[in-house]
């Protein structure tokens, strides 16, 4: 109050009934104050009471389990946004497992460890699950010694000095398993079957030039499968910088279009779509796969877009393992599919299942 003369609280206060008494008009502008301090202190707890709810639902977003589609809006990406893959692999889990079905994992130089579990949907639920599918993906973080240790780990077991495609005599596998592992510089692929699997392939199918595995080779492969499954259950707490898990939140997403009516170039099958929804995707730059055309876009971007195809009339759809938008036919051959798949840090998609 010292910074006020009499002439301003003049201003700032109503003259009192009575003849003039200082002492009662400062009294007055000091609870004044203290009411304008009140009223701050409440605003800046209202504000960190809401920035706090919100901090919390975040983390409960990213610490308890994956997600399938979009993440949330504010939920920061993995860093770095780009990675070096050092190992890959899909793999069937144990039967000591809770819920046991496939797990798909991608190790990166930067000490990222992205997985994602296919739950079996006939059994209870994982509390750590995105759904009743998938876990959804998620990362924890290695030491770079931790990165080494995992890699070392497949490579030491000989099997990964070149390709192989394997059958496994005894395997009970599903019919295509993979893991690979960098080697010398170079990314090592080891695929199995079982002889179950190979007799059972429908005509016309690709014919892999498979090698029988010796004894060794599937005692080595049952015993990666177990370490695979869970990293975490047996590297030392030495190799962890974050042991416990998070959601994997993308920076790009792949979209994708799928046509069921034999439509294979982007024009053909964006023709297809309503006109709100052609607009919607006009201008993306379509490159064209084995699974159909696709564009690459920002995570900002794939959520711009959602919006837009929200209001199209096409049917959304958050499934097993994406988030899909369909214009469906007078039957399933006739339908048309948008795909929002989350990309890598190395730039692929995590495909479906696993």
């Amino acid at each position: 109050m010292t910074d006020f003369d009499r002439t301003s609280l003049d201003r700032i206060l109503s003259a009192p009934a009575g003849p003039a008494d200082w002492d009662d008009v400062l009294g007055r502008a000091r609870a004044g104050q203290g009411r304008r301090r009140m009223l701050a202190v409440l605003a800046a707890v209202a504000a960190v009471v809401v920035v706090s709810a919100s901090a919390v639902a975040m983390r409960a977003f990213l610490g308890e389990r994956g997600f399938v589609g979009l993440p949330p809006t504010g939920a920061p990406p993995s860093t770095p946004t780009t990675g070096k893959l050092m190992a890959s692999y899909w793999v069937r889990t144990p039967e000591t497992m809770s819920n046991p079905r496939r797990v798909k994992g991608w190790l990166y130089a930067d000490g990222r460890l992205v997985w994602q579990r296919e739950n079996d949907p006939h059994q209870p639920r994982p509390p750590e699950a995105a759904n009743r599918w998938s876990s959804g993906l998620v990362e924890q973080r290695l030491t770079r010694a931790g990165v080494e240790r995992l890699r070392s780990e497949i490579v030491s077991t000989g099997l990964f000095s070149r390709n192989r495609d394997l059958v496994l005599e005894t395997e009970s596998d599903p019919c295509f398993n993979w893991i690979d592992a960098r080697n010398d510089g170079q990314l090592v692929r080891v695929t199995w079957t079982s002889t179950v699997c190979e007799a059972q392939a429908p005509p016309g199918a690709p014919i892999m030039r498979t090698e029988p595995a010796t004894r060794e080779q599937t005692i080595a492969l049952q015993r990666l499968k177990l370490r695979l499954s869970d990293p975490a259950a047996w590297l030392p707490e030495s190799s962890w910088r974050q042991r416990e898990f998070k959601a994997f939140v993308p920076s790009r997403f792949a979209i994708g279009l799928w046509s069921q009516q034999g439509a294979h170039t982007p024009a053909e099958i964006l023709a297809e779509l309503p006109m709100a929804a052609q607009e919607a995707l006009r201008g993306m730059s379509w490159r064209t796969s084995g699974f159909g055309p696709s564009a690459e876009v920002t995570t900002r971007r794939a959520r711009s877009l959602a919006k837009a195809l929200d209001g199209t009339g096409l049917t959304r759809k958050r499934g097993a393992f994406f988030l899909s938008y369909r214009l469906a036919g007078p039957s399933m051959s006739e339908s048309v599919v948008i795909v929002f798949g989350p990309l890598l840090p190395h730039g692929e998609e995590p495909g479906y299942g696993g």
